[in-house]
């Protein structure tokens, strides 16, 4: 999982201080990817059920948005991928599932 932050400065009485404010977490998702690893860019992971199940672990306590985004290349499904209520946003946040800037993830 990654995370897109900011840089922000507080002023407080003279005194500054940087602070990195979270935007969006991030998962990826590439056909040559792994279940057991992270989600990051760098080590993706594998199905699109392995990133529900990796979103179901972070999204109760959302501070941001979650984006769950689908590298090119074809995803083969055996089953069923079901999505309930768990599965959601919480906290005023989305959890979106989108295909990666540039690239055609193709779902069979």
């Amino acid at each position: 999982m990654t995370m897109t932050s900011r840089l922000c400065f507080l002023a407080l009485g003279g005194f500054t201080m940087a602070m990195s404010v979270t935007s969006a977490q991030e998962f990826h998702v590439a056909p040559n990817g792994a279940d057991g690893n992270p989600g990051t860019a760098a080590a993706p992971l594998r199905t699109l059920s392995g990133a529900r199940d990796a979103v179901r672990k972070v999204n109760r306590a959302m501070a941001s948005n979650i984006n769950v985004s689908l590298h090119g290349g074809e995803y083969s499904f055996r089953e069923p991928v079901l999505f309930g209520p768990e599965d959601s946003g919480f906290n005023g946040h989305k959890v979106v599932y989108r295909a990666f800037q540039g690239e055609k993830p193709i779902l069979t």
